[in-house]
């Protein structure tokens, strides 16, 4: 993709390094078959789908893109980038897609937001193929849709909003605060509160376009998906009731009010400074979110940017509390919202968060030493001491009846 740079995608073949060979092009001509295309931020996903009773099909998958009528921050639906498509990788022919326009194979009138965020795209049932994907817009509503392989293409795919979090269906003129986008892939972790399973989806929001802007109430938001394995038809009652931001636990709110294993997830306000936000996807390990941030601050002029804040947030996934030293505060403590970050003292945009390897000394009880395996929890090659990981550790399970 070419982000600012236009609204096409590129395929290149390299298998010689020293003879690369275009494979393919797709572009917004308007006599094609992506009309749609914005500007191509989304970083195509890849994996095998089966349509009909054909072969598996090697595809990419990706957003329609962005629509810079976003640039503005005051509340408009977009003309490009609202639409998800997935092309065949090897020829860049478009095998299925979904908007709201008539030229795309499922027509979704609701798809009115455009899309730069890469989809979350995931094989629910193990069997190779791709059959689920989540993705989140620029008018704050995450979406999930079902891929049903075998199906022929009317019936190949179904859908709708899981969650409507910005001001897509706030009505009228939503106000500025509200304008909550997103543009960073979603963070699927299955989860478990008591005997209710589900796939928690972590995303925070901030406007990407415009990182020194002040006039939005960002938030982080785990939200839960308690149909996790069982594919929904577009009529789903689900569907018709998404998940509202009124509905998510506030976890930044005092006293806090406890995540139960019904609640549709939590929410976290980004307000330790102002103009606050979440520029980049969270990474979950050991029951733990783990985001940066950024914050505008600082004077800037024509030589000098302005420095800003970073922070790095550490969360448990099923309460919602803050982890310290890789703990869980208990719920009957008493802890306010720096609780959940760590600040981080360099200026510019944190980087998303990754995972470095390094080894930790520990001391036996006999006094000997040894050097034991650890990740650390980094961002922007700041790796805080406190945010470190142990390796996995290998597991064995039995199952009855097998």
């Amino acid at each position: 993709g070419m982000r600012r740079g236009g609204s096409s995608y590129f395929a290149i073949d390299i298998t010689d390094k020293s003879n690369p060979i275009k494979l393919w092009e797709i572009n917004d001509d308007p006599a094609g078959e992506f009309q749609d295309i914005g500007q191509t931020w989304s970083l195509p996903q890849i994996g095998l789908i089966k349509m009909g009773s054909g072969s598996e099909t090697a595809v990419a998958i990706f957003g329609g893109g962005y629509d810079d009528t976003q640039d503005t921050n005051v509340y408009s639906t977009d003309t490009v980038g609202n639409a998800v498509y997935m092309v065949d990788l090897l020829t860049g022919e478009k095998v299925w897609s979904a908007g709201n326009n008539s030229t795309e194979h499922d027509l979704v009138l609701d798809m009115q937001h455009s899309i730069p965020a890469p989809p979350l795209v995931i094989d629910t049932n193990r069997d190779g193929l791709l059959d689920r994907l989540y993705v989140g817009d620029t008018g704050g509503r995450v979406w999930r849709m079902d891929f049903f392989n075998g199906n022929s293409l009317s019936t190949f795919a179904s859908g709708g909003i899981l969650a409507t979090l910005g001001g897509a269906d706030l009505g009228g003129t939503p106000a500025t605060a509200d304008l909550r986008r997103f543009y960073n892939q979603v963070d699927l972790v299955e989860d478990a509160n008591g005997e209710t399973r589900y796939f928690a989806l972590n995303i925070g929001s901030g406007y990407r376009a415009h990182p020194l802007d002040r006039a939005i109430d960002e938030e982080f938001y785990s939200i839960r998906d308690f149909k996790p394995y069982t594919p929904m038809p577009s009529n789903d009652p689900t569907y018709d009731n998404p998940v509202v931001r009124s509905q998510l636990i506030d976890i930044t709110s005092k006293p806090v009010i406890p995540v139960s294993s019904s609640s549709p997830g939590w929410r976290l306000s980004m307000n330790l400074s102002e103009g606050e936000k979440v520029l980049g996807k969270s990474l979950t390990i050991n029951g733990v979110v783990y985001f940066s941030s950024f914050a505008p601050g600082g004077s800037a002029n024509s030589c000098t940017a302005g420095k800003g804040s970073n922070r790095l947030y550490d969360i448990n996934l099923t309460w919602g509390r803050p982890v310290i030293d890789g703990e869980v505060i208990a719920e009957s403590a008493d802890y306010d919202l720096s609780d959940f970050a760590t600040e981080l003292n360099f200026g510019g945009i944190a980087s998303e968060v990754y995972l470095m390897s390094d080894t930790e000394t520990i001391t036996n009880p006999d006094g000997s030493t040894k050097e034991n395996s650890v990740f650390r929890v980094c961002t922007s090659l700041v790796c805080p001491s406190d945010l470190l990981v142990l390796p996995p550790n290998r597991t064995y399970w039995t199952e009855e009846g097998l």
